[in-house]
């Protein structure tokens, strides 16, 4: 297994390149589902009744995860942008 060496805050660290995998695998995962809970939650705000409780919940549920999905999307695209060089090795993690 090959550790990635990364400067942070001028020291240098080392991270396995399993766990960089499994942390992009993470973000990965959760991305989709949230994406997940928002499809449901626009699927009930559209079946409730105008202005009810439950729509109102509804919107609100997927209003908060597809920022989540921005959110996730957001790290993956800066991790392709900061470490160009690794994308090659991530390639298939890095598929979102």
């Amino acid at each position: 297994m090959s550790n990635i060496p990364q400067l942070t805050q001028g020291r240098q660290v080392q991270v396995s390149e399993q766990q960089l995998r499994n942390l992009l695998a993470f973000i990965s995962a959760s991305n989709h589902k949230f994406n997940e809970i928002q499809v449901l939650a626009s699927i009930v705000a559209e079946k409730s009744d105008d202005f009810s409780t439950a729509q109102t919940l509804a919107r609100i549920t997927s209003s908060m995860a597809n920022n989540f999905c921005d959110l996730c999307s957001e790290e993956l695209n800066d991790f392709k942008q900061q470490h160009p060089d690794l994308v090659k090795t991530f390639v298939d993690d890095l598929a979102v």
